[in-house]
């Protein structure tokens, strides 16, 4: 997993990071989290939804907005990376 905070756009250190990742460990489950999703009521959304789902899609990962503070999607996060691994599990 992965995360960013929703208030600044998915940054090229986002994408650096990926690479080493994937380079070291290959092709392993991966979500990308935008957290802070409480901000966007307030602040307004920084990043595209379908941007980041687009750039997830890319790099052979799926993308969940979630918010710490008020919990949402935090459980569907980790229902979905464990989803993810299992999957991978029993692929190999």
């Amino acid at each position: 997993m992965r995360r960013y905070a929703l208030e600044i756009p998915i940054s090229a250190e986002v994408e650096t990071w990926l690479n080493e990742v994937r380079y070291f460990a290959g092709n392993i489950p991966f979500i990308l989290i935008g957290n802070k999703l409480d901000l966007i009521e307030t602040i307004g959304r920084v990043i595209d939804k379908q941007q980041a789902e687009e750039f997830a899609r890319r790099k052979n990962s799926i993308y969940i907005e979630t918010s710490a503070k008020t919990g949402k999607n935090v459980d569907d996060a980790f229902i979905e990376f464990t989803r993810l691994i299992i999957n991978s599990v029993e692929a190999k």
